[in-house]
C-alpha cells in the first residue's frame, strides 16, 4: 500500500491511495492405510507389515490464487465539498482464461451543508452531512477448479473373475464463458447531528442491478450431470436503511441512550437466459429452479391446492 496526503493553502486536501496484493493457497494430502499387521509393534511406522490386499493410498491436492490493484483519489476543498474516486481490477484463477479478472470503478461525492454559513450559525443543526455514490463491486463465489470438467476415477467395477476394475469419467461439465458477478448501483445518503448531537443519524436508499449473476442451473438428469455452472442474467434491488441515535439522559451519574435501526428491501429478477422455448414473446421463467421475471429471487414456489378430491 502506498499512500500520499497533503494540504495546499490550507484549503485543498489530496489523497491518493495506491494497492497491490497477491494471494495463493496450496493443499496437498498424502494418507496410507494397512490392517491386519503381522507384527503391530511399530504401527504406522510400518505399514508394510499388514496385509498386502487390505493396503491403500490416497492423495490429492489443489491451489489457486489471487491478485488484485486499487487506485484512489481524495480531494477536499475546504472541508465541505468532497469528491473520491477509485478502480479496482480483481483476478482470480479459478475463471477461465479470458475471464479471469474484472475492472470495477466507483464515484463518490459529499458535501458538509454544515459548513456553509447560512447553516453555520444554526444551533439546532450541528453536522449535515450529503452525499451520493455510484460505482460496481464484483463477487466471484465459484469452485477453483469450477470452469474445468472435472475427472473422477476409482475402482467402481468388478469382472466375472471377481476382480477389481479401475476407471475415469467425467464428473461435472465444463464451464469456460463463466464470468465476474458485478453489482452496479446507485448511493444517496445523509448523516446528521442535532440538538446539541442529542439525536443523530443517517438516511440511506440504494438501488442496485446485479448482472452475471453466478448460479448452479439444474439440467435434465438423462446427461448423466445434475448442475451446470453459470451466469444469469438481471436482478433490480432498491431500499433504503435508517439509523437514529439518541441521548435521552446525560448526567454525571447516568446516560441513557436510544438506538433504533430501520430497513426496507426489495429485490426482483428482471432477467434469466434469455430463452422463449414456448414461442409467446416473453423470456421464459426456470420453474424447475423456482425463478420467475418480475418477482423476488427468492420467491416461494409450490403447487396450488384446489380443494377437491377424486376418486
Amino acid at each position: 500500500i502506498l499512500a500520499y496526503n497533503r494540504t495546499f493553502n490550507e484549503k485543498h486536501k489530496v489523497g491518493v491511495t495506491l494497492l497491490y496484493g497477491f494471494e495463493k493457497r496450496k493443499y496437498d494430502r498424502t494418507a496410507a492405510f494397512a490392517t491386519s499387521f503381522v507384527n503391530p509393534t511399530l504401527g504406522y511406522n510400518s505399514l508394510q507389515s499388514g496385509s498386502s490386499d487390505l493396503q491403500q493410498a490416497s492423495s490429492e491436492a489443489w491451489e489457486e490464487a489471487s491478485l488484485y490493484s486499487m487506485a484512489r483519489i481524495n480531494y477536499a476543498f475546504d472541508n465541505r465539498y468532497l469528491i473520491t474516486g477509485t478502480v479496482r481490477r480483481d483476478g482470480f484463477s479459478g475463471f477461465s482464461e479470458g475471464n479471469k479478472f474484472g475492472v470495477f470503478p466507483s464515484m463518490a461525492l459529499g458535501w458538509v451543508v454544515s459548513q456553509e454559513s447560512f447553516l453555520s450559525q444554526t444551533d439546532a443543526i450541528n453536522f449535515l452531512k450529503v452525499r451520493a455514490g455510484y460505482g460496481s463491486t464484483g463477487n466471484r463465489t465459484i469452485g477453483r477448479y469450477q470452469t474445468l470438467a472435472k475427472v473422477s476415477d476409482g475402482f467402481n467395477y468388478i469382472t466375472a473373475a471377481e476382480s477389481s476394475v479401475y476407471t475415469k469419467y467425467i464428473s461435472s461439465l465444463a464451464s469456460g464463458d463463466l464470468q465476474w458477478e458485478t453489482t452496479t448501483g446507485l448511493n444517496l445518503g445523509a448523516d446528521f447531528e442535532l440538538l446539541n448531537s442529542r439525536l443523530s443519524g443517517s438516511i440511506d436508499y440504494y438501488n442496485n442491478n446485479t448482472t452475471n449473476l453466478l448460479y448452479n442451473v439444474d439440467v435434465p438428469s438423462i446427461s448423466r450431470f445434475t448442475t451446470f455452472p453459470d451466469n444469469l442474467g438481471k436482478i433490480h434491488n432498491e431500499g433504503f436503511e435508517i439509523i437514529l441515535s439518541s441521548v435521552n439522559v446525560r448526567t454525571s451519574d447516568l446516560t441513557w441512550s436510544t438506538d433504533v435501526a430501520f430497513s426496507r428491501n426489495r429485490d426482483e429478477l428482471v432477467e434469466l437466459l434469455g430463452f422463449d422455448n414456448d414461442g409467446d414473446g416473453v423470456e421464459d421463467d426456470l420453474v424447475s429452479e423456482g425463478l420467475f421475471i418480475g418477482e423476488p429471487f427468492n420467491v416461494v414456489y409450490d403447487y396450488e391446492t384446489t380443494g377437491q378430491i377424486y376418486q
